[in-house]
């Protein structure tokens, strides 16, 4: 079969859309069978056989036109919509998904599993003369629903256009070196003062272009939340548990980057409450708890941050068996008392879990640690808060924005270094002499306190620098701080954040590279790894 590459990927893109406001819509059925859903599902549906017939991929059209059969029914109130038939409307569903993502290899799938199971609803109807007028008024309709008929077609009038990711990617990329431009400007206008007018005028335009753009990159957290509802709703059926989800703040928008690399930590996050946190009925009802589990999850925009919070009615967190497993294992708890919240750090930590035994899903003490990595690399943090028998809250926080950074450039040696502001919190003064480091490390008496001072010169394996003053930037990573004595301050930046090559692999302590004023690529610190790596 030959296609066109841009009309099959509109049908693809269009359909898993489709596929998605479906899934959304049957699993609201189980709380609520409301015949606006059932509607939906039914439009829906048709829209996919149509477009698949069009396409001429009989197979997609032939299943999605059975699932119309079987919905139409639903919707004349000749079969109840039971829990039995919301899960083979999802089984097909599922499978209409898996040959849509190879539309060109769907003829080659086996469906049958998947007819059968609708046939088997069909059957229990026998009104066959009812089932023909039904499909000859959808074909009708179908028909209509390319052409209409009578009078002048309407005028094109495009609301929304599709966008592939990679082009925008480039855009911000050319944002990146744009604004490289306007900075040398701006410097280039101090010694010219001519230019002054003009710098100013592209500053302005470029600050309303880059926050143009930067807006395209934002999406709500609505797909992301419907992965979450069929994730929990399979864990509890197959864990023989109950559990009621509630989601608030699915219109939050968070950069599309993040949006994709947060799927994996919440999914372990939710993995954990279900399998670890949430106990069986017949357990909740002789804790005098309610047989139905409740996990809440809620997002909301804190500022220049996304806040997801995750919390269950369980459990709890043991304490003990973290504090014993780390023992067993070796890891120094000489500072942390037995229940102190400080042991619940411990559950992110690789190999440790509180679970007895290894499921499916989890006990392996892998989960957690994945989760803290994932969210790091995205410039966020993670972490929880748990309460014996009663639950656990767990707390992810990730910038809103991940391509624009609001920067302090610096200067160690000849080399040019960026830092996020949000992770400064004063810039002090020493003389080098008047401080002991051994290593490149000290301490300072900061306003009666003590600060763990880190020289980065020495962390980066340069030389040693002359005597004389020196800027130190007080930085913080949650409730860790650090003092990093650099050689000096260039000023305040906003930069365009580049991604590594993947082929150096991770560097620690740097989290990408950002262009300078002179056209040259400077690294960005990553100031939370930094401090990490100073203070672990």
């Amino acid at each position: 079969m030959s296609l066109d590459v841009e009309l099959l990927n509109a049908f693809t893109i269009s359909c898993v859309e489709q596929l998605t406001n479906i899934e959304q819509h049957v699993l609201s059925l189980e709380q609520d069978k409301s015949a606006s859903s059932i509607d939906a599902i039914f439009r829906a549906a048709h829209s996919i056989k149509a477009d698949a017939a069009t396409m001429g991929f009989v197979k997609i059209a032939d299943l999605a036109h059975q699932a119309e059969d079987v919905l139409h029914l639903v919707r004349s109130g000749r079969i109840d919509l039971s829990r039995i038939l919301i899960d083979a409307l999802l089984q097909v569903f599922d499978c209409l998904r898996r040959m849509i993502s190879r539309p060109l290899e769907a003829e080659d799938k086996d469906a049958s599993e998947s007819l059968m199971l609708l046939e088997r609803f069909l059957a229990t109807e026998q009104d066959a003369e009812s089932r023909e007028s039904t499909n000859v008024a959808c074909m009708e309709n179908s028909a209509k629903s390319v052409r209409p008929a009578g009078g002048p077609e309407p005028g094109l009038q495009l609301v929304q256009l599709t966008i592939p990711a990679s082009k925008l990617d480039i855009l911000v990329d050319q944002l990146g070196e744009l604004a490289a431009f306007q900075a040398r400007l701006t410097a280039l206008s101090r010694r010219h003062r001519d230019l002054d007018a003009l710098a100013e005028e592209l500053e302005r335009n470029l600050s309303c272009l880059r926050d143009q753009i930067m807006a395209l990159r934002l999406v709500a957290l609505k797909p992301m939340f419907a992965k979450i509802r069929r994730l929990v709703r399979d864990m509890a059926a197959q864990t023989g548990k109950q559990v009621s989800l509630t989601l608030t703040g699915e219109d939050t928008e968070l950069d599309k980057t993040a949006m994709e690399r947060l799927h994996a930590p919440l999914t372990h996050v939710l993995r954990n409450a279900v399998d670890h946190g949430i106990e069986t009925p017949d357990e909740r009802n002789a804790l005098g708890k309610p047989r139905t589990g409740q996990i809440r999850v809620e997002a909301r925009q804190v500022g220049a941050d996304v806040e997801i919070v995750i919390r269950d009615d369980g459990r709890g967190v043991n304490r003990e068996k973290l504090h014993q497993q780390a023992l067993a294992r070796g890891i120094p708890l000489d500072h942390i008392q037995g229940q102190d919240d400080s042991l619940l750090d411990l559950a992110f930590m690789p190999g440790l879990s509180t679970a007895t035994c290894v499921s499916a899903y989890s006990g392996r003490g892998v989960g957690m640690d994945a989760a803290r990595e994932e969210v790091r690399a995205l410039r966020g943090d993670i972490s929880l808060s748990s309460t014996p028998g009663e639950g656990t809250t767990v707390f992810i926080r990730l910038p809103l924005a991940l391509a624009i950074l609001d920067s302090l450039q610096i200067m160690i040696g000849d080399d040019s270094f960026f830092l996020q502001i949000a992770n400064i919190e004063e810039c002090l003064e020493i003389r080098r002499e008047s401080v002991t480091l051994r290593l490149g490390r000290g301490t300072l008496c900061v306003r009666e306190g003590m600060l763990p001072l880190v020289c980065l010169r020495t962390f980066f394996n340069m030389d040693a620098p002359a005597p004389g003053l020196a800027p130190v930037l007080v930085v913080r990573a949650g409730d860790m701080r650090l003092g990093l004595i650099v050689d000096r301050i260039v000023g305040n930046r906003q930069i365009v954040l580049k991604q590594i090559s993947r082929i150096l692999g991770r560097l620690d302590g740097i989290l990408g590279s950002a262009v300078t004023e002179d056209g040259s690529l400077a690294l960005v610190l990553d100031v939370p790894d930094i401090i990490r790596l100073c203070l672990r």
